[in-house]
Parts: C-alpha cells; structure tokens; sequence
C-alpha cells in the first residue's frame, strides 16, 4: 500500500472533477494491459471498479499500479 501514494482512482476524480483526455487515456491503456497480463494466466478480476485502482503519485502523471 505504500506504493500506492496516489490513493484509488476514484478519490483523484473526484478532487480534480476532471481528467485530462491525454491522462485519461494512458490510464485507460494500463488497465487493458494489466486486464490482458491477468487474463493470459487464467486470471479473472470479478470487480473492476475505480475504488479497486490504486494510483502512484510519485510521478507527475499518475501510474495504475495495481487492480
């Protein structure tokens, strides 16, 4: 959990109101790699939701860090 400073994705919309386009976007993109890496092992996340995203603010832009 520490490597999750950015707290869940949900909480970070919610405080911004908005997402850029250009974040949102690599956001997304983590997640279907992520989604595809789980499913080529035989591995099914049952609830994908945004409070279940945790983020990494280290960086400037936020990073998915875990499902």
């Amino acid at each position: 959990m520490e490597e999750a400073s950015g707290g869940d994705m949900l909480n970070t919309v919610r405080k911004f109101k908005r997402v850029p386009e250009k974040q949102a976007g690599s956001w997304f993109r983590q997640l279907c790699d992520a989604v595809e890496y789980c499913h080529q092992r035989g591995i099914v996340h049952r609830d994908l939701k945004c409070e279940n995203i945790l983020l990494d603010a280290k960086v400037h832009t936020m990073t998915v860090l875990s499902l």
